[in-house]
C-alpha cells in the first residue's frame, strides 16, 4: 500500500516536470537546458571593470544604455534599461517591484524580460552584488547579475546570492536566460521569468514563484514568420 501511494504522489511531479512552453500570442517558444533540444548551458564571462554597471541599488532602474538593433517581437530596439529586480526593459522603462505581476499583464510595466523578476537588492553594507552589461559585440548583448542578494528587512538587508545572465543573440532573435548559482529565498517566493511586449497583453512566462536551478539555461525563441 504504501509503494502504490508513493507512485501517486509521484506522478504529478512528472507530469509537471516542463521543458518547453508556449507559443505565446505572437509566436515565441521556449525550451530548457533540460530538454533533448534545448540550449547547452554556457556561461558568458563579461566581469570587467569596462562592461561594470553603477547606480543600481534598491527597487530602482538605470538608463537607458544603447546596444545593436534587436529585433524583439514585432519591433526592433536599439537601448535598454536594468532594473535592480533582476529585468531588463525597452521603451517607456518602469520600475517593477514586488508584488511581481504574472506574464503577461497588459497593466503596470511592460516590454521587459525577467530572467528572475525577484525582490533583489544591491544595497547594505558590503553588499557583493554587481551587475555587467557588454554591448560591444556585433552578435550579442548580455547582461550579467553577480552575486546579488535578495533584500531583507533584518540587517544587513540582504540574504543568498544569484548570478544569472541574460543574452540577446543578434543572428537570430533569440534570448537565452542562464543560472550560474542560486543561493537563499525571497519573500513569499515571489519571482516571475519571462518575456513581455511592449502591448502587455502579449507575452510568455516561464514560471512564477519557482526557484531555476543550476547551472541552467532557458532559451526564447521567436516565430520563423511574423
Amino acid at each position: 500500500m504504501k509503494k502504490t501511494l508513493l507512485l501517486v504522489f509521484l506522478i504529478p511531479l512528472l507530469l509537471f516536470s516542463q521543458t518547453s512552453g508556449g507559443p505565446d500570442a505572437y509566436g515565441y517558444t521556449w525550451v530548457d537546458s533540460n530538454d533533448p533540444s534545448g540550449p547547452i548551458y554556457n556561461w558568458v564571462d563579461i566581469e570587467t571593470l569596462d562592461n561594470q554597471v553603477s547606480g543600481l541599488g534598491d527597487d530602482n532602474i538605470i538608463g537607458s544604455f544603447p546596444i545593436n538593433n534587436f529585433s524583439y517581437y514585432w519591433y526592433n530596439v536599439t537601448s535598454l534599461s536594468i532594473g535592480s529586480n533582476g529585468y531588463i526593459s525597452f521603451s517607456n522603462p518602469q520600475n517593477i517591484a514586488s508584488p511581481f505581476p504574472i506574464i503577461p499583464t497588459a497593466s503596470g510595466a511592460n516590454d521587459f524580460i525577467a530572467p528572475l523578476l525577484s525582490d533583489l537588492t544591491f544595497t547594505g553594507i558590503n553588499n557583493p552584488g554587481k551587475c555587467y552589461l557588454d554591448n560591444h559585440n556585433i552578435d550579442s548583448t548580455t547582461i550579467s547579475f553577480v552575486d546579488v542578494p535578495f533584500w531583507q528587512q533584518a540587517n544587513p538587508q540582504y540574504t543568498g546570492s544569484n548570478t544569472f545572465q541574460i543574452i540577446l543573440c543578434n543572428i537570430d532573435s533569440t534570448i537565452i536566460f542562464q543560472y550560474k548559482s542560486m543561493n537563499g529565498t525571497t519573500n513569499g517566493n515571489d519571482i516571475t521569468i519571462g518575456i513581455e511586449s511592449v502591448a502587455g497583453s502579449i507575452g510568455l512566462q516561464h514560471s512564477q514563484d519557482t526557484y531555476p536551478t543550476f547551472p541552467y539555461s532557458i532559451k526564447f525563441t521567436p516565430p520563423s514568420i511574423s
